[in-house]
């Protein structure tokens, strides 16, 4: 999958890339060193949340997500299974990136469909009864830490319409700032006063 990776490193303008699925989980990257596994799964995870987020809002598919930050661009490309990042300078000629990007998602996403099919194991003649597996643990949330005004305002809502059980969750470029530790070396865009917040529709609080 890394060979596919290259792909779009070739474009000029890129940086690296990386593959991640529902979960966050990083399946395959083609990144400089500097880009840490936990940051990526970091962001991976928050990108996911916040396709979600908008799917749910919105009530259909959504396209791709693009951050543009003072020394870098992050274009996050959803696909079934999961999404593909790609890192880039921030005046990158986004039409030639998506001329190979998007050919190179349909790949990855055919690739992982066939891999999760020939990884499935065939149905046992007898089923015996077994012992129930016990209890996952539960997932360490990310802590997050406001960086900024815009960050501390985002928290105090989210926090203000938990105590009313109204479920408000942070999304884009703010999400990944509150989460992603090494965030903060991207400076500020020309966005920064934006934040985006999505909610589900007809909700009341109790």
């Amino acid at each position: 999958m890394e060979s596919l990776l290259n792909d779009i490193n070739a474009v000029i303008g890129v940086t690296g890339s990386f593959v991640a699925d529902k979960k966050g989980h990083i399946l395959a990257r083609a990144l400089p060193s500097v880009y840490d596994a936990p940051s990526l799964e970091v962001v991976a995870r928050t990108m996911m949340q916040t396709f979600a987020g908008l799917e749910t809002a919105r009530r259909r598919k959504v396209g791709d997500i693009d951050l543009v930050f003072g020394e870098g661009r992050l274009i996050v490309k959803p696909f079934g299974e999961g999404c593909v990042a790609i890192v880039c300078v921030p005046r990158i000629n986004v039409a030639l990136v998506n001329l190979t990007a998007n050919v190179t998602v349909r790949k990855i996403h055919d690739a992982l469909k066939e891999r999760a099919a020939a990884s499935a194991p065939a149905a046992p003649a007898a089923v015996s009864p077994t012992a129930a597996p016990p209890p996952a643990e539960a997932a360490t949330p990310v802590a997050m830490t406001a960086r900024s005004p815009r960050e501390a305002a985002a928290l105090a809502i989210v926090q203000s319409a938990a105590e009313r059980n109204l479920p408000v969750r942070v999304m884009g470029d703010t999400a990944v700032r509150l989460r992603c530790p090494t965030a903060e070396r991207f400076p500020a865009g020309e966005d920064d006063e934006i934040l985006e917040l999505v909610a589900r529709s007809r909700q009341a609080p109790d």
